[in-house]
């Protein structure tokens, strides 16, 4: 295994496909909005599973205090995290081989609990990436969005790649 540290505004190709989460977030929105993912069917089941939290919390609860415990289970803090906002949810999208990606931002930090990697899509074979000025269908004129780290580190390209 090699490690590759990309530099802040380094080009990437995508030499294979990229499958990953990307989480409804404001700094995701233009992506997002673009690719209209509000009305997918990996994000519906994510709103379904958050929309059942209330009933779930109620249950767990109520266990918990016939167990006369403090002890938290970890869905109890996740249906907490999930109702302040504290959880993204997210749909899975792939980006295509031959995708050219400007790493934006780095934010990887000691004891951070979620290390993000942001990029620029330069472009794409994708006609639903490719601005409409550039004969594609993808309305939005920003292309940048985060990735978690651990999903940024299935990414395979060539660290020799150069774009003129």
């Amino acid at each position: 295994m090699r490690i590759f540290i990309p530099r802040v505004g380094q080009k990437v190709e995508l030499l294979q496909p990229w499958t990953f989460k990307l989480y409804n977030d404001h700094q995701n929105a233009d992506l997002w909005n673009g690719l209209d993912l509000s009305n997918s069917a990996d994000y519906r089941d994510e709103l379904i599973k958050a929309g059942d939290i209330d009933q779930e919390l109620a249950s767990l609860e109520l266990i918990n205090s016939r167990r006369r415990t403090l002890q938290q289970d970890e869905r109890i803090t996740e249906i907490y995290r999930i109702r302040r906002g504290q959880v993204f949810l997210g749909a899975h999208i792939t980006l295509d081989a031959g995708t050219i990606l400007t790493v934006d931002k780095i934010d990887v930090k000691k004891g951070s609990t979620n290390p993000v990697v942001s990029f620029l899509i330069c472009s794409s074979p994708s006609p639903k990436l490719t601005p409409i000025s550039q004969g594609g269908t993808y309305r939005p004129a920003r292309r940048k969005f985060w990735a978690k780290l651990d999903d940024v580190n299935q990414i395979v390209v060539d660290p020799t790649f150069s774009a003129s």
